[in-house]
């Protein structure tokens, strides 16, 4: 019936997400313990393949060799149309992730909405198109082109932890009401775009993204614009601008938004032009992970919540440890209220962790520890096995930021 073809359309979905293999196979083509390949189960795991090199071409080939290796042991032959699919490939595509890039789907769980929602209708757009469609209406998703080595090229090409957790929070009902919607937001260090992209999503004013280097920020630019043609939005705009450029904000959602690619230097942008962007929400995930970097990041952020006087010669802030009740009422109550940014790291040495927090304290951007709402506000999560899923196995730290005390 309609519900369980519903029902196993998304269990595949997920299926797929997780990079599973063995249980995919298994939810296509086994039955009471046997492989099968009836005219049902040929059909399921033709379309699993051909799903799977949404996710990623050399995923692709990953399933196909599974799905060969368990029907040779199972003692069957292959029909014709099943054959052509196990071994289709886009050799473009395949050349392109030899050399270390990917074409990646992050599938998350779709948060309940309307029918008629701006993500439902974008999901519909998605699902029309043969190119996108990934079987379900039930689940949502992120395309991005990202670096498969976080070492192989710029640091910006690569999809890190703490952007995954970001991007969790942004979309989270508090977040994306409170912090997003309706708001300027600037995004520091936007690499592949992940976190941009879920922003974009949750109806902000003014988006801005920036990052440094010239391939960061075209590989960037093209996947924000990847995932506005997959929700078939023919009205939203992704262009380069000059950092001083006049940042365009939307009066209502029902009006075009205008998603600006920057190039920034944290340490060398003129703290007027940072400020003149009048941002009412910075984001900043994994741009921490080197001690050097931090005093730029610092600067950055204290003239983009246009903090007056000095700071690191005026006495320090104190860090402030909020529970995840308490700290959801701060975010909803008057960070909503009052220019913020939220700093997102995985802890991957402890003194690199306190150098960030002693920044912080220092440049009196009165900083408060977020970390228990931001792990408990995981929903909409992404569909990562949880062998897979570096955000989960990886502690990360999250602190609220503003250029006056507000907890």
């Amino acid at each position: 019936d309609d519900d369980e073809a519903r029902a196993d359309a998304r269990a595949l979905a997920v299926a797929l997400a997780q990079r599973d293999c063995e249980t995919l196979f298994a939810r296509c083509a086994r039955a009471d313990g046997a492989v099968t390949l009836d005219e049902d189960a040929q059909a399921r795991l033709a379309r699993a393949l051909e799903i799977s090199s949404k996710f990623s071409k050399s995923y692709a080939v990953r399933v196909a060799r599974a799905a060969c290796k368990a029907i040779a042991a199972a003692g069957l032959a292959l029909d014709d149309a099943l054959a052509a699919a196990l071994h289709a490939r886009d050799d473009e595509a395949w050349e392109r992730e030899r050399d270390g890039w990917r074409d990646c789907v992050y599938a998350y769980e779709r948060a309940t909405r309307r029918e008629d929602d701006a993500r439902s209708r974008a999901i519909d757009a998605r699902e029309m198109n043969a190119r996108t469609a990934l079987g379900t209406r039930d689940v949502d998703a992120i395309r991005a082109r990202t670096q498969s080595d976080a070492l192989a090229g710029s640091t910006g090409a690569f999809a890190w932890p703490a952007g995954f957790v970001a991007s969790e929070f942004v979309m989270s009902r508090l977040a994306s009401e409170a912090l997003v919607r309706g708001r300027a937001v600037v995004e520091l260090g936007s690499g592949v775009g992940v976190a941009g992209v879920a922003m974009a999503r949750c109806a902000p004013a003014a988006l801005v993204l920036t990052d440094r280097d010239a391939q960061t920020l075209e590989n960037l630019r093209d996947n924000v614009r990847l995932n506005v043609d997959m929700d078939g939005d023919g009205a939203t705009r992704v262009v380069f601008d000059a950092l001083d450029a006049p940042v365009a904000k939307r009066s209502t959602p029902d009006e075009a938004l205008v998603v600006s690619v920057r190039d920034l230097d944290w340490e060398r942008a003129p703290v007027e032009v940072l400020g003149a962007v009048n941002a009412d929400f910075v984001l900043a995930a994994d741009c921490s992970y080197d001690p050097t970097l931090i005093p730029g990041l610092v600067r950055a952020l204290r003239a983009l919540l246009r903090a007056r006087g000095a700071d690191d010669e005026s006495a320090p802030t104190t860090l402030e440890t909020l529970e995840a009740s308490r700290a959801r009422e701060v975010i909803r109550d008057r960070y909503a209220r009052t220019p913020c940014a939220f700093v997102v790291s995985a802890v991957r040495q402890a003194t690199t962790m306190d150098v960030l927090i002693d920044a912080l304290e220092r440049a009196r951007l009165h900083p408060v520890d977020v970390t228990s709402v931001i792990a408990a506000s995981r929903e909409p999560a992404f569909l990562f096995a949880d062998a897979a899923r570096g955000h989960a196995r990886d502690a990360f730290r999250a602190f609220a930021c503003s250029a006056t005390r507000v907890a």
